[in-house]
């Protein structure tokens, strides 16, 4: 039973840094009096992996390789659609003092597997910051599939 000690302190070790929950909120103001947004511009987000399987009796190995792609702004949308705020095709100067600009960035890389993103609400009339988030997100997955996941524990914060 001792023997198997140490590789259970190490796997335990391992996943809590493949896991990352690290997240934060920044609140200046609040975001209830706003019913329009508009995201600014990103760019798709494409990894490739590739797996390995184990290799047959005759010592043969099979290879398969994914592409995953995704863009940022469309999980950005979808969310605060389904949070029931309106997007605006348009900066409207109109409505300008009830829409958040909504702008993403990739804030960090750490430990080569877990990625981090922060998004800014910023008042349109103003262009002053309403509020940020931030979180990290990693494990065994595609470097999309991880901002993916970056990108709605941040809102999931900002939002609870």
């Amino acid at each position: 039973m001792k023997q198997f000690l140490p590789i259970f302190v190490c796997a335990l070790v391992l996943c809590g840094c493949a896991t990352s929950r690290y997240s934060s909120v920044n609140r200046v103001a609040s975001i209830e009096g706003y019913r329009f947004f508009y995201v600014l511009g990103t760019n798709e987000v494409v990894s490739i992996d590739t797996s390995v399987g184990l290799a047959d009796e005759f010592g043969n190995a099979s290879a398969s390789t994914y592409i995953n792609a995704f863009n940022p702004s469309d999980v950005i949308v979808g969310y605060l659609m389904k949070k029931g705020y309106i997007r605006a095709p348009k900066l409207d100067r109109e409505q300008a003092h009830k829409t958040l600009l909504v702008s993403y960035g990739e804030s960090g890389r750490h430990w080569g597997n877990i990625a981090e993103v922060t998004i800014q609400f910023i008042d349109a009339s103003t262009h002053e910051l309403i509020a940020s988030t931030t979180a990290a997100s990693g494990g065994i997955k595609s470097d999309s599939d991880k901002l993916r996941d970056a990108i709605l524990k941040s809102l999931q914060n900002l939002f609870e």
